[in-house]
């Protein structure tokens, strides 16, 4: 039996999870400051093949992300999350 439909992978494999932002690197980019237009907004993606098994740890981080926004707290990178899986780090 075959199997199709999408494959949502990322480009390093691995899944990403945080808020959506800007897809510019640098505010600088286009010579001014940019705002994030997405606030509020969060994605856990890119669970394509081996990604499933991962998709409770990312709802975690997505939950605490949003906790701690809506709470004014200060959230942490859990020590187990790689952090080439946050949305927001540009540094792979």
């Amino acid at each position: 039996m075959e199997w199709s439909g999408i494959m949502a992978f990322t480009g390093d494999g691995d899944p990403s999870v945080g808020p959506v932002m800007s897809p510019f690197k640098d505010d600088n980019v286009l010579g001014a400051e940019t705002e994030n237009n997405y606030d509020g907004q969060y994605l856990a993606v890119g669970f394509s093949g081996d990604g499933m098994p991962r998709d409770y740890a990312c709802a975690e981080v997505s939950v605490e992300i949003i906790a701690a926004e809506i709470n004014s707290d200060e959230w942490t990178v859990p020590i187990w999350l790689p952090q080439h899986s946050l949305s927001w780090a540009y540094e792979h």
